[in-house]
């Protein structure tokens, strides 16, 4: 469970900004399949030769998404807690 802190990726902006044009999906099929080859500032490039940074920012991704997930279940905890702690009070009155 991650409530706050996410591994930023220190990566280049230009290259943070192709990643995140093409998603999350894209680029982990970019890296896994045999066609690598994507577009970055107007030139094909190989998903290989930026596997470092690419690794690194699915990282981050994961983290995020990982952290909104985390605090969802706690509000839901909360919530569900509030609401028995209502009920509670209603049944004793």
């Amino acid at each position: 469970m991650r409530w706050i802190r996410i591994r930023v990726a220190d990566i280049d902006p230009a290259l943070r900004q192709t990643f995140e044009r093409h998603g999350v999906g894209t680029m982990q099929t970019l890296l896994a399949s045999h066609d690598r080859v994507f577009e970055h500032q107007g030139y094909g490039i190989d998903a290989k030769s930026v596997r470092d940074p690419l690794l690194s920012w699915l990282t981050e991704q994961y983290d995020r998404a990982e952290r909104k997930e985390t605090w969802h279940i706690t509000m839901e905890a909360a919530i569900a807690v509030f609401v028995g702690i209502e009920v509670f009070h209603l049944l004793i009155h």
